[in-house]
């Protein structure tokens, strides 16, 4: 459960960079793709019924990585507009 809690957070952050326009669509892409491998693993892992501590750490140190990259690419001050770029949702 604390693990899908977390993974859900993440996916919140990054879909509010992209709205935001902080991420890029290649750097939405590749943090989604992220969190759809982590999903996978964890479907992988999960697959005999439960989840063991080695697996769960594993887990953990994925999301550890993908909370990083997603601070990272969030902070890199790429955006999908550049400086005084018209947005049109914005008056």
């Amino acid at each position: 459960q604390q693990i899908n809690e977390r993974q859900e957070r993440q996916m919140e952050r990054i879909q509010a960079g992209f709205r935001s326009g902080k991420l890029t669509r290649p750097e939405f892409r590749e943090l989604m793709r992220e969190q759809n491998e982590i999903r996978d693993m964890e479907s992988h892992f999960s697959a005999d019924g439960r989840i063991d501590a080695r697996e769960y750490a594993r887990l953990d140190r994925a999301l550890d990585i993908a909370s990083s990259n997603i601070k990272d690419e969030n902070q890199d001050r790429q955006t999908r507009y550049g400086y005084n770029d018209y947005r049109p949702w914005h008056n």
